[in-house]
């Protein structure tokens, strides 16, 4: 906990200059399950559910390494990032927000902006914050949108006291009870690769569900 608040600190207020960090081409998303593995899971990933009346749901935050590597993706290396939240409806009530991984913070909310930070993390994609819902009824969508300071800010693992600093673009939103915006036009991998067969596999599967 004292690591994780420290990074933070560091990140938030401590950052003196900007420079370019170890994560180009990352991609930030929304799904429902965090099974996401590399970047084409992120963009086959569900984005829609179909709640209960009055069920209480988890929305995760994921980042997807878009630098290629084979045929598959290089790791992240990240210890902060900037994101915030447009619930584009009154059919949600948050109720909370937290960090998914061992020893990670966020600080603020889905008014206010959120910085998730803590330990570095190493893998092709890291969910950084979950998000809990209260559905009320109504369809809505949970959209991705820039941090009213830092705004789309991901810090790597370089330095805890000066890291470098990438943007990432949106892979993909969420929706309840109706489908999401589409992510960005141009949001893709650095240089493009073909999935696997195995990630092709898995994208099929998903879709057939």
């Amino acid at each position: 906990m004292k690591t994780a608040l420290c990074v933070l600190v560091a990140v938030v207020f401590l950052v003196p200059v900007a420079w370019a960090g170890q994560n180009p081409g990352c991609g930030i998303f929304l799904d429902f399950d965090a099974s996401a593995e590399d970047w084409w899971d992120a963009e086959a990933s569900a984005t829609t559910i179909s709640p209960d009346s009055t069920e209480v749901f988890t929305v995760y935050v994921g980042l997807a390494s878009g630098q290629p590597q084979g045929e598959s993706f290089s790791n992240l290396r990240v210890m902060g990032v900037a994101f915030d939240i447009d619930v584009q409806s009154e059919g949600l009530l948050f109720m909370d927000v937290a960090g998914v991984l061992p020893g990670w913070l966020i600080i603020g909310d889905p008014w206010s902006g959120m910085v998730a930070g803590g330990p570095c993390a190493e893998a092709p994609v890291v969910y950084v914050a979950q998000l809990t819902f209260l559905y009320l009824g109504a369809p809505a969508t949970i959209v991705l949108t820039e941090h009213p300071e830092y705004g789309r800010t991901v810090w790597d693992c370089s330095d805890p006291y000066n890291p470098g600093e990438d943007e990432w673009c949106i892979i993909g939103h969420a929706g309840v009870w109706q489908e999401p915006p589409s992510g960005e036009s141009g949001c893709y991998p650095s240089t493009p690769v073909e999935p696997s067969s195995w990630g092709r596999l898995k994208a099929l599967y998903r879709n057939d569900d």
